[in-house]
C-alpha cells in the first residue's frame, strides 16, 4: 500500500520494535527505535542520508519525539487543579487539545524545515495549520485500511465499506491541499538556505529544547536573587521572595522562548542579498541564461529546449527557487524556436514562478510566430 517507501519502512521498523518491547516486558522508547531504524537503512545503504524521503520523515518523527515535549513543557504545562474543575473541565480539555495538535503540527515543522528548504526552496505558510486536521485523522485513515485487508477476507461488503471510508479521507486531503495552495502567500519562496544558516537555526532549537527543561521557578529563583542580592539582607530577602510569587516570571520566559524560536525561523529564511549575478543554465539542446542585478531585477535570456521535457518543472522553477527568486522581472526571447522559448511558455501558464514581462525583437512584430 505505501509502495515500498522510506516512511513506510520506518513506521514498520518502529511499530515492530514497540511490539518487540510489549512482548519483553521492556520500555518502548522512541528515539532508540528511530535511532535503529536509521542506522538499519544507513547500513543497507549509505546514500539514503541524500533522500529527501528519508530526511522528512526521520526529522518529522524527531520533532514529534524531542520538540514537541518541550513545546508542551513550555506552553502546555500541568495545571492545577482548582475548585471549578468539574464546571472547566470540558474547555479547558478541548482547549489543551487543540493546543496540544497546533503543538504537534508545529513540532514537525520546525524539526523538517531545513531539509523542507534544502530540498525545495520554499515554505508551505498554511502547513502548520493545514496539519491540525491532517494528523488527526491519520489514525483512522491506517485503522480503516488495516482493517479492511483483515474484513475483508470473510466479509467483502465491510472491507469495501473501510478501504471507501480510508479513499474518502484521502480524497478529502487532496482537495484540502489543492484549496489551500491555491490561497495568497501559500507558498514562501526563501531559497536554498547557506550551511552556517541550517547550523546557527538547529543550535537555537537545540538549546530551546535545553532551556524548556528547567522549571519556571528556576528563572524566578534566578531573576529575583540577580536584582536583589547585593540589596538586601538575609531576613528583608525572605520577605522579599514571599512578594515576588505573584510575579508571573513564567509569561516572561513563554515571551523569550517565543522569541527565541522566531528568531531562528527567521535566521535559516533570511532574504538574500542582491548582487550581480549570472548563470547560464543547463537545459540540453537549447539556450538559457539567468542573470540578476545589484538591484534585484532578475532577468531570462531565452529558456528552452529540443530535448528536454517539461523544461519549466524540472529544470528552471527549481533552479529559481534555489535562488530565492519568484518572479522573473523580464524574459528576453531572441526568437520563437522551441529550444528557446518552451521553457518559458511552461512558465507563463503555471502558477509557481510569475513572469512580468515578454521582450521580443523588433523583427518579430509583424510575425506570427511571436503571437
Amino acid at each position: 500500500m505505501t509502495g515500498n517507501a522510506l516512511s513506510g519502512l520506518r513506521a514498520l521498523v518502529m511499530c515492530l520494535l514497540m511490539m518487540y518491547a510489549q512482548v519483553l516486558g521492556r520500555t518502548y522508547d522512541m528515539l532508540s527505535a528511530l535511532s535503529t531504524a536509521a542506522v538499519m537503512f544507513i547500513w543497507n545503504n549509505p546514500y539514503v542520508l541524500y533522500n529527501s524521503g528519508f530526511l522528512l520523515s526521520f526529522c518529522a518523527i524527531m520533532g514529534i519525539a524531542v520538540v514537541l515535549p518541550a513545546l508542551k513543557r513550555v506552553f502546555l504545562p500541568d495545571r492545577p487543579q482548582s475548585n471549578h474543575a468539574e464546571k472547566r473541565c470540558f474547555i479547558d480539555t478541548l482547549r489543551d487539545t487543540v493546543k496540544a495538535s497546533f503543538l504537534t503540527s508545529f513540532s514537525v515543522t520546525a524539526a523538517t524545515l531545513p531539509v523542507i528548504l534544502n530540498c525545495y526552496y520554499e515554505f508551505p505558510l498554511y502547513s502548520v495549520f493545514l496539519n491540525l486536521l491532517v494528523i488527526p485523522l491519520m489514525p483512522l485513515v491506517m485503522l480503516c485500511s488495516v482493517s479492511a485487508g483483515v474484513t475483508g477476507l470473510f466479509c467483502k461488503p465491510a472491507g469495501v465499506f473501510l478501504l471507501g471510508t480510508a479513499h474518502f479521507i484521502l480524497e478529502f486531503y487532496e482537495v484540502l491541499c489543492g484549496t489551500v495552495g491555491k490561497l495568497p502567500y501559500a507558498r514562501i519562496v526563501a531559497g536554498k538556505p547557506k550551511l552556517w544558516q541550517c547550523v546557527v537555526y538547529l543550535l537555537v532549537l537545540a538549546l530551546f529544547v535545553v532551556l524548556s527543561h528547567f522549571p519556571s521557578d528556576f528563572w524566578q529563583k534566578l531573576l529575583f536573587n540577580a536584582t536583589h542580592r547585593k540589596r538586601k539582607g538575609a531576613a528583608e530577602l525572605k520577605k522579599s521572595a514571599e512578594d515576588t510569587k505573584t510575579v508571573k516570571y513564567s509569561k516572561i520566559v513563554k515571551k523569550c522562548e517565543l522569541i527565541f524560536l522566531a528568531v531562528a525561523i527567521m535566521i535559516i529564511m533570511l532574504p538574500k542579498k542582491p548582487s550581480f549575478e549570472i548563470d547560464m543554465l543547463d537545459v540540453g539542446q537549447g539556450d538559457g541564461i539567468y542573470m540578476m542585478t545589484p538591484e534585484g531585477e532578475t532577468y531570462l535570456f531565452d529558456g528552452g529546449s529540443s530535448d528536454e521535457k517539461n523544461l519549466a518543472q524540472n529544470t528552471l522553477v527549481p533552479f529559481l527557487k534555489s535562488k530565492g527568486v519568484a518572479r522573473i522581472d523580464y524574459a528576453l526571447v531572441s526568437h520563437t524556436d522551441t529550444d528557446h522559448i518552451s521553457g518559458i511558455m511552461e512558465l507563463m501558464q503555471g502558477d509557481e514562478i510569475t513572469v512580468g514581462a515578454v521582450l521580443l525583437p523588433e523583427a518579430l512584430k509583424n510575425c506570427d510566430d511571436a503571437n
